[in-house]
C-alpha cells in the first residue's frame, strides 16, 4: 500500500457549476511519484475541458490553478506540466 503522502486528486470548477467535479484521483509511493501523475492528470483534464479553474491536491496540500494562455490565445500546456514541480521539492 502506498504512503499517504503521496495520495492526489484532480477537479475541475466547470462555469455554470458551483461543486469541483474530481476527474482523477490516484496514490504514489513517493511525493515526486505523486506530483508527477497529478501533473499528467491535471494536463489531460485541461485538454478535454479547456481554460477552466482546476482544484489539485498532493499529499495534502491543496492548490487552485488556472491555466494561462500561450500566445495564439491556447492553453499554455507547456507552463502547466511545470506548475506542480514546486510539490516536490
Amino acid at each position: 500500500m502506498a504512503d499517504v503522502d503521496g495520495t492526489w486528486r484532480v477537479g475541475v470548477l466547470l462555469d455554470g457549476t458551483e461543486n469541483v467535479r474530481t476527474l482523477a484521483v490516484g496514490s504514489s509511493d513517493t511525493v515526486a511519484e505523486a506530483v508527477s501523475a497529478a501533473t499528467d492528470a491535471l494536463v489531460c483534464a485541461a485538454l478535454a475541458h479547456g481554460r477552466h479553474e482546476y482544484r489539485v491536491a498532493v499529499a495534502g496540500t491543496e492548490i487552485i490553478i488556472m491555466p494561462g494562455l500561450d500566445q495564439v490565445g491556447a492553453v499554455d500546456f507547456d507552463a502547466l506540466r511545470g506548475a506542480l514541480g514546486h510539490l516536490a521539492a
